[in-house]
């Protein structure tokens, strides 16, 4: 398994990041034991930002640990403040422990810092509804049609991964007031492609460049391409969706920055004195170095 081998590569790394991408990379696995979350949150001392937390937390919430789950999540929210994908997980642990209101406000909280992100507007439906079904707060109740509707039309509009067969069974159930049938159908309504959805895809590339250290392979990128171009296609606002489009097209320059570094180093091996290769031959290993130090700058930085 390709993750195994970049764990063993990179098992002396003093680096967090490479470390922290093999726990996310297990984690979309499903394989949380061996992604070990003590470990992460080991790392998480050495890590200048939330990500560690957010595995840990994402680790322990899908094993049903909810309270460990909250700690890691709010451990990461301290150090990173205005990180919606943080709120929106611990929204979902407090729907979990079916605390509606602090649920709603972790929900708002996600929208508020970035506002096309699509799963907390799917869970202030759920959120909403459940606090209904519970009956924990009256006043969330009162326009409980406009938020539930409203909510989970936006979410329908920006999340790629939402079943839409689902959504309007809900909706269905929702209209004939049977409030937990369509909060159950909620709860899975939202389903990564089983081809791999956009982080799972990046992650991927990020594990090939740690494996093999400076080659990509065509058809993997080409591939990667193929599946970023369809989910783009079946959601035009999805920002993250051209975002990774950018990186593995800079994937595939560098490939193609290689062949040419190969075939100026070729033609001068055919005529040594061919000055025209001379001036050439070095310009594509300088685009080729300037492409990697940018991904690799990427994945530890910004990624």
């Amino acid at each position: 398994m390709l993750i195994l081998s970049v764990s063993e590569r990179i098992r002396t790394a003093e680096d967090p990041k490479p470390h922290l991408r093999i726990a996310q990379a297990l984690f979309k696995r499903h394989l949380y034991q061996r992604g070990d979350p003590g470990g992460a949150e080991g790392n998480q001392e050495r890590s200048k930002d939330s990500l560690s937390s957010m595995i840990v937390g994402e680790a322990y919430y899908e094993m049903g640990d909810f309270e460990r789950a909250f700690e890691a999540t709010r451990a990461g929210i301290e150090v990173a403040k205005d990180y919606p994908d943080m709120h929106n997980l611990l929204g979902k642990v407090y729907l979990k422990q079916q605390k509606c209101k602090p649920a709603i406000e972790c929900f708002k909280r996600a929208i508020e810092l970035n506002i096309y992100y699509g799963e907390p507007y799917l869970n202030l439906a759920r959120a909403y509804l459940l606090n209904t079904i519970v009956k924990e707060d009256y006043e969330l109740s009162r326009e409980l049609e406009s938020t539930f509707s409203g909510n989970l039309e936006r979410a329908e509009q920006l999340d790629p991964y939402l079943v839409h067969d689902r959504i309007e069974e809900a909706r269905a159930l929702f209209r004939e007031k049977d409030y937990d049938g369509a909060y159950g159908i909620l709860e899975s309504a939202k389903q990564s492609s089983a081809r791999g959805g956009i982080d799972d895809i990046i992650l991927d590339l990020y594990m090939m460049l740690l494996y093999d250290g400076e080659e990509f392979q065509e058809g993997e990128i080409e591939k990667y391409l193929d599946r970023v171009r369809e989910i783009v296609d079946q959601n035009p606002t999805f920002a993250d969706g051209y975002n990774s489009l950018g990186i593995l097209y800079t994937a595939k320059c560098k490939i193609y920055m290689d062949r040419a570094s190969k075939a100026f180093r070729k033609a001068l091996e055919i005529n040594t004195n061919y000055q025209k290769a001379r001036r050439t031959c070095g310009y594509p290993r300088t685009t080729d170095k300037a492409y990697l130090s940018f991904l690799r700058h990427y994945w530890t930085e910004v990624c």
